[in-house]
């Protein structure tokens, strides 16, 4: 069975996610484009579980390819958007949007 990396990147307006080969080489890849808010002068924010339903929608078409298998998956590195952070409640709640870099 051949071994994989997945690398999965949540930018500012897209989640990135690709499987790589140990010589760096891409097996399979996508990407899902979501848009920010912008509710007033000088704010920008993003409701969080837009990040969260972008990257499984990116994980469930990168599998769906058929290019590579869960279960070939070594090693994940997952980055996010800069120093965004999401608010929640004690059990994993979103309690409102993120202020974004820019805001």
């Amino acid at each position: 069975m051949k071994k994989y990396l997945l690398g999965i990147d949540v930018g500012m307006s897209a989640c990135k996610a690709g499987v790589f080969d140990f010589a760096g080489r891409c097996a399979a890849h996508s990407f899902v484009s979501y848009e920010a808010a912008y509710p007033g002068a000088g704010r920008a924010e993003i409701d969080p579980g837009k990040w969260y339903r972008a990257v499984c929608r990116a994980l469930a078409e990168l599998f769906a390819s058929g290019r590579v298998k869960k279960g070939e998956i070594a090693a994940i590195g997952v980055d996010g958007v800069s120093w965004c952070a999401a608010p929640v409640d004690k059990g994993g709640g979103i309690l409102a949007d993120t202020p974004l870099w820019m805001d």
